[in-house]
């Protein structure tokens, strides 16, 4: 059954939730609210007195009139955006910046449930059932926008139609959905839920993945960034302590927002974590400069708070940091300090590599960088090696000398 609210009362709770709890600024919950106002307008043509999830979603596919994602202007994406926003809270109580709106729903929605479940008995990774899941649910938004509410009646133009409303610039997203339109088809087909395997029509592109060079930065531009924090204030001694973190030891923005006090082992110097992305514990050396940087916080920047995580808002109730939130600081942080986007990244994934590079200048062997990043294999280090090309030329095996006289013993005799 779906919660109905009143418009009023529920995009007000919505606008105190994004300030109170998510701490955004007020020029950003501004034009949230902004945005919702196309709803109230959309429910006052209809004579709708309560709103729920169905009338956002009734309402985004009047907004989408038949076009895709792609499509929409500047101003619709945002519109799409914020409505999506107070969807969630309509749905959930709370908004999960991470989380991503699904839609699949309907007849046609039932059948890609199915698929999506066996895909997941196959046991594929979580991020490519979340990146199928998501394919999925574009697919289905275009379908419901254009009036095809039965598996039966999708048909080749159909599917090549909406490929053609997905961004042409985005060559791994067409790639990646053509193939998972591929696999839904034949599953259907398989499962005698379509009379005719359109999978076999699909065309194939001849997209390949560019592996990119991971970015880094040098110890002196670490330092920059360091030294433009403000450690005065409550909010700069919190992201003082995450970017070390980062920077010296490597973690995750998942792992750091996830930091508990029973982590820290003050009496052995070290750090304790289970890795959120690979399950694997890792112990690291609770450095000087990172251990003063966490009593600095603990002790003067951090709200008293029962909380075990470390890491928290600024704003009562003074819940744990999402790892959204993290990446977002790091990221602000960097151009505060006054680096240019245009080349290297700035995320949390930037400092773990610049951390890579310094062990490497060290002299530090694949299977200690592997420990230290915590990856389970060195398979997954070697990504990151890459950017020390002296290092890689010190791999290279010199090819030995051939004597002159290997190339002139062919020379009259015929080879079979």
């Amino acid at each position: 059954m779906q919660n109905n609210f009143e418009f009023d009362d529920i995009s007000t709770r919505a606008y105190n939730y994004l300030k109170d709890q998510l701490s955004y600024q007020y020029v950003t919950i501004r034009h949230y609210r902004s945005r919702w106002r196309p709803v109230k307008e959309y429910m006052d043509r209809r004579n709708l007195e309560t709103i729920n999830v169905q009338v956002c979603k009734s309402f985004l596919l009047e907004l989408y009139k038949g076009r895709c994602h792609a499509e929409l202007t500047e101003n619709e994406k945002l519109i799409e955006k914020s409505v999506l926003v107070l969807s969630e809270f309509i749905e959930t109580g709370f908004f999960n910046p991470k989380r991503k709106v699904r839609y699949l729903d309907g007849t046609i929605g039932r059948f890609l449930k199915e698929f999506l479940v066996y895909k997941r008995s196959r046991r594929l990774k979580e991020t490519t059932l979340e990146k199928l899941e998501s394919h999925m649910s574009t697919f289905n938004f275009w379908l419901s926008a254009n009036h095809i509410q039965d598996i039966n009646d999708i048909s080749y133009p159909h599917v090549i139609t909406f490929i053609k409303t997905l961004d042409v610039k985005k060559k791994a997203l067409i790639h990646d959905t053509l193939m998972d339109l591929r696999g839904l088809f034949a599953f259907l087909y398989d499962n005698k839920c379509i009379a005719k395997n359109l999978a076999t029509f699909i065309p194939k592109d001849k997209y390949q993945k560019q592996a990119k060079l991971p970015s880094y930065y040098t110890d002196q531009e670490i330092q920059k960034l360091l030294m433009s924090v403000d450690r005065g204030t409550i909010v700069g001694k919190r992201d003082y302590a995450i970017l070390v973190l980062a920077a010296y030891l490597g973690l995750r923005a998942s792992d750091i927002a996830r930091l508990e006090f029973r982590n820290l082992n003050w009496e052995q110097s070290k750090i304790a974590v289970t890795q959120f992305k690979t399950g694997k514990e890792i112990k690291l050396p609770l450095l000087p400069v990172v251990g003063n940087a966490l009593l600095d916080y603990i002790q003067y920047g951090r709200p008293k708070s029962d909380q075990q995580h470390i890491f928290l808002f600024v704003i009562s109730p003074f819940l744990p940091i999402h790892p959204s939130t993290i990446a977002g600081m790091i990221n602000r942080r960097f151009i505060y300090a006054g680096f240019k986007s245009a080349n290297r990244r700035h995320g949390g994934h930037a400092l773990r590599h610049s951390l890579v590079k310094e062990l490497l200048n060290n002299n530090q062997s694949l299977p200690v960088i592997s420990e230290v990043l915590g990856h389970k294999s060195t398979t997954s280090t070697r990504h990151y090696i890459r950017i020390d090309a002296e290092s890689l030329r010190q791999c290279a095996l010199e090819v030995p000398l051939v004597d002159p006289a290997f190339y002139n013993q062919g020379k009259g005799i015929l080879f079979l």
